[in-house]
């Protein structure tokens, strides 16, 4: 995690890619047992953390196309700023049906 941290860090403009989802928003209804195994809390604090532009993940094949990750508001630092929603897209195959083109 601490590698992404890094590569995340800045105000200009960051989009993330990765096979397995950084959260559980859109696992949808994959199995309950396979979900510890599949999303990950400790990535989605660093997305919350570092806010890049932009996520895209695939291997979650019964999950949902897209979810929005916001962020609570637990320290000063998260009432500053620009704190819109982080776009998170699962562009597994078997979820979306299709091939998935997202203009940025």
């Amino acid at each position: 995690m601490r590698r992404v941290d890094e590569l995340l860090a800045g105000d200009d403009r960051r989009l993330l890619f990765t096979h397995y989802p950084p959260t559980h928003a859109t696992m949808g209804g994959e199995k309950e047992a396979w979900r510890s195994q599949l999303g990950s809390k400790s990535m989605e604090q660093v997305v919350l953390r570092r806010r890049p532009d932009l996520v895209v993940h695939g291997h979650i094949h019964k999950g949902v196309p897209f979810a929005e990750l916001r962020g609570g508001r637990a320290t000063l630092d998260d009432f500053g700023g620009d704190r819109k929603a982080i776009p998170v897209y699962n562009v597994a195959f078997p979820v979306t049906k299709r091939v998935t083109m997202i203009e940025v």
